[in-house]
Order: structure tokens, then C-alpha cells, then sequence
């Protein structure tokens, strides 16, 4: 991670302090992944009916869920399983529906 502490994004990123901890890196890519879902189908740059509006969403909430049973946050783990779910589910019947 030498890059970053070179880069200008040592100079915004919260989650930086004298070394990247792998928990803030993963959650930061999970809500990085559900934002650009979300900035995509409100922007209406994409679909969400399509595959990589759940699959950003899947991945981001997986990420997410991930951080939120280390240490275990009920509230957390109930919204993200539950995004996760959803986010599968629309997927399995998205790719259905077009075989």
C-alpha cells in the first residue's frame, strides 16, 4: 500500500491512519459498490433489472455483511442479509426470465 501514501487519496481517505486496516478497506468497497448502484439507477445510467445493478449490490451488501458480524451488530447484520437476499433473489429471476 505504498502507493497510497504517496497518492492524493492519503489525503481524504478517513480510513487511513499509519497503516490501511482491512476492515475499513472492505467496508469502504462494499458502500463504494451499493453507491454506484444506486448513483447508476438514480442517474439512470443503469438498469435495475439488469445483472450488474444486483450484482454491485450483491457484492456490496456481501462486503458489508461481512464487516458487521465482525464484532456482531444485529441491526447491521439484519440490513445487509436482507439486501443481500433481495439482491440474489432479482438476480436468479433476472437471468431466468432471459433464458
Amino acid at each position: 500500500m505504498r502507493w497510497l501514501r504517496s497518492s492524493a487519496l492519503y489525503a481524504w481517505l478517513p480510513l487511513y491512519n499509519s497503516r490501511m486496516d482491512f476492515h475499513q478497506l472492505v467496508s469502504f468497497v462494499g458502500a463504494l459498490l451499493i453507491l454506484i448502484a444506486y448513483a447508476g439507477h438514480q442517474l439512470q445510467w443503469m438498469d435495475a433489472r439488469r445483472p450488474a445493478y444486483n450484482i454491485l449490490n450483491g457484492v456490496g451488501s456481501a462486503l458489508l455483511a461481512y464487516i458487521a458480524f465482525h464484532p456482531f451488530q444485529i441491526g447491521f447484520v439484519i440490513l445487509e442479509v436482507a439486501w443481500i437476499v433481495i439482491s440474489v433473489f432479482v438476480l436468479l429471476r433476472t437471468i431466468g426470465s432471459a433464458a
